[in-house]
């Protein structure tokens, strides 16, 4: 059985594509690829979470491309790999998250990217929208990627940990009986956001060679742990609402004196690293944490890591047989398998939602 996942993660920096054999041993990635975002809608993306108000007609014009988009690189990635489209059962699709608001009175979690148009441009069957099923039954809609990382490593013996280094971070937990996860905060998109806000508005820190040219800054660094999401407890979640770069230079206005750009880059990379370890070590006090996500190639931010996590083993996902890239992607192919056959997720102890559920909709082509 056959299905494809495409995602992009909250620092629009490239739309993933994984086509996933799901056999009955274990799940074998047939493909992947990254695609980049065209310019100017990536562009429009970061800017609208900072955007106080947004018309209507900008926001359906987006939710369109951003479809476009998706079945554009879903496209050339068929082509590339020169397979059968009549073979992949269903796309399962995450679209661009530009609003978490998992709390209150009117919960929601908003993707844009429609999945008829990836239906009808790509020719296949595409299951989306996962997140709403989880908060109507009272969860957070996020994070998804505990549930899956269940899937992949739920035959260890021993306690072990998973942290997805995406533009957020989220850690699972895996013991022998029950799987929890929850997000830890920022991983990539303050980095990528400032790093940007200085680079002429593209790229990244690659290697972290920017913030691994400066110290960083304890006054700073205490003021960003300050934030209020480190100390409500789990299930939780969170993302570019409250962690912007908006609320970065508030942070940086507080302060007695300026800090130089490297800096504030080198501290930023602390702070994803104090908050990650404050999160493991609440809930693993030694033993093996797999990483996977785009943090994972961050030399500067593995290194850290280790520093502050001696106690622990940390390896790639690349020694369990898939690459750290390729996870999140081959999520989203594994939700659609399950949407397809009807099969519920529970992310009970995950998100906190009531009961196990079948997620997300389903568009024919």
């Amino acid at each position: 059985m056959l299905t494809l996942g495409v995602l992009s993660g909250t620092s629009v920096d490239a739309i993933d594509v994984a086509l996933v054999d799901w056999q009955p041993s274990q799940p074998k990635l047939i493909a992947y690829e990254a695609y980049p975002w065209p310019e100017q809608l990536a562009t429009q993306l970061l800017n609208l979470p900072e955007q106080q108000h947004v018309d209507l007609s900008t926001f359906g014009k987006l939710h369109s491309a951003c479809g476009l988009a998706f079945s554009d690189a879903i496209n050339r990635f068929i082509t590339h790999i020169d397979i059968e489209k009549t073979s992949i059962v269903a796309i399962g699709s995450h679209g661009q998250t530009v609003w978490h608001a998992p709390q209150g009175a009117t919960p929601f979690s908003l993707q844009i990217g429609h999945p008829a148009i990836i239906a009808k441009t790509t020719g296949i069957a595409v299951a989306a929208d996962f997140r709403m099923d989880d908060i109507a039954l009272g969860g957070q809609g996020a994070p998804l990627a505990p549930a899956f990382h269940r899937e992949l490593f739920a035959q260890q013996k021993n306690t072990i940990g998973m942290l997805n280094l995406g533009g957020m971070a989220n850690l699972t937990v895996i013991t022998p009986t029950h799987t929890f996860g929850f997000d830890t905060g920022p991983a990539n998109t303050l980095l990528d956001a400032w790093y940007r806000h200085h680079h002429n508005h593209t790229g990244y820190d690659h290697n972290g060679t920017w913030a691994a040219s400066a110290r960083y800054d304890t006054e700073l660094l205490d003021l960003l742990l300050a934030h209020p999401y480190f100390s409500q407890t789990a299930p939780k979640s969170t993302g570019r609402e409250d962690f912007s770069l908006d609320w970065l230079i508030a942070q940086l206005n507080k302060l007695p004196a300026s800090l130089s750009p490297a800096i504030v880059q080198s501290t930023l990379l602390q702070f994803s690293v104090e908050s990650i370890a404050l999160a493991v070590l609440d809930h693993i006090k030694a033993g093996t944490i797999w990483l996977c996500g785009g943090g994972t190639y961050n030399l500067e931010f593995t290194n850290r890591l280790m520093q502050r996590l001696p106690s622990h083993q940390l390896l790639a996902t690349e020694q369990a047989g898939y690459a750290a890239s390729t996870i999140e992607a081959m999520l989203f192919a594994w939700l659609a398998k399950q949407r397809v056959l009807t099969q519920p997720v529970d992310l009970t102890d995950i998100t906190g939602a009531s009961r196990p559920a079948i997620l997300g909709g389903l568009w024919l082509p």
